[in-house]
């Protein structure tokens, strides 16, 4: 079995900015390769990506809330980049099913290509029914205007917090980065952390910080990484952004790295990148058999 995952590029020397618009969640069921060897196969070839598009134009970002949902999306060149999110709210992944209809109703609007981006910037449960119908509206919304806004030339400076040596078990090794990008009159700011979700409100907060001091930081997203995972004992199994760090040093970190990007901008470029993927997977045939194999055992205590 296996799974196409696209991963979107801005490049602007010294180096590229990367946002992978698909959970593994949803694009390959990764905790259920069967072996090492598969893993490697898999992250091989990864390697193997393929340039789909490129381009060197962009919009200004559009935002619509309806309700608890909140979609920001861009348009580059002929691509719509969305982010979704129920924050503060939260929600569990973004399903394989709102995802394409969402990616048909930007083909219905002569978009070449789009690219839906799972925020994971808060905790939550299963998304609800209403929920999900306030997202499709949402990302229609966005949708409907991005077609109606001029393309700009792309522009964007890029910072992250390598220099900064943090040190803290709610972030991965990939730490933060931020983006800026620059339009004739206005610049506006994505950021990322390396993280596995964040604590509920934190986003809220850190936006607030920025905007405080002269940033517009349009969305604020996590990897959903699970490196963070080692030796936690606690309900969750991880610990999400903000759960062990302050929320208020989180925002000065992500202001300073934002004033560092703001001071890099200059002309860039833009590439999707796109791998479909073919390894071996369990079944879930094989994982209920080990679920009881498992839970026999504590029946009998």
């Amino acid at each position: 079995e296996g799974g196409v995952v696209d991963v979107f590029f801005f490049f602007n020397d010294p180096a590229p900015t990367e946002i992978s618009t698909l959970s593994l969640h949803d694009a390959l069921p990764i905790f259920n390769l069967p072996s090492q060897k598969d893993v490697q196969d898999y992250l091989q070839e990864l390697s193997k990506s393929r340039v789909s598009k490129k381009g060197i134009t962009c919009t200004e970002p559009v935002t619509a809330q309806i309700n608890k949902a909140h979609v920001v999306g861009l348009r580059l060149d002929e691509t719509a980049l969305l982010f979704l999110s129920l924050s503060p709210h939260g929600m569990e992944d973004v399903s394989v099913i709102l995802k394409t209809e969402i990616e048909q109703m930007a083909k219905n609007r002569n978009f070449h290509h789009a690219l839906i981006v799972d925020t994971h910037n808060a905790m939550g449960g299963e998304i609800s029914q209403e929920d999900s119908q306030d997202l499709l509206t949402a990302a229609k919304n966005v949708l409907d205007i991005l077609i109606t806004k001029n393309n700009y030339p792309l522009q964007y400076g890029y910072a992250n917090s390598q220099s900064m040596n943090i040190q803290t078990s709610d972030l991965a090794g990939g730490g933060i980065g931020m983006l800026c990008l620059a339009f004739e009159q206005k610049k506006y700011f994505l950021c990322w952390a390396d993280a596995n979700n964040m604590e509920n409100g934190v986003r809220e907060e850190i936006i607030t910080h920025l905007k405080n001091n002269g940033c517009e930081l349009v969305e604020m997203f996590t990897s959903d990484t699970h490196s963070t995972t080692m030796g936690v004992r606690n309900r969750n199994g991880y610990h999400e952004l903000g759960s062990i760090t302050k929320s208020q040093k989180l925002a000065d970190w992500c202001l300073s790295i934002a004033k560092q990007a703001e001071e890099n901008i200059a002309t860039g470029k833009f590439e999707i990148l796109e791998n479909n993927a073919k390894v071996r997977i369990m079944g879930s045939g094989i994982l209920e058999h080990l679920s009881r194999a498992l839970d026999n055992p504590l029946k009998k205590n």
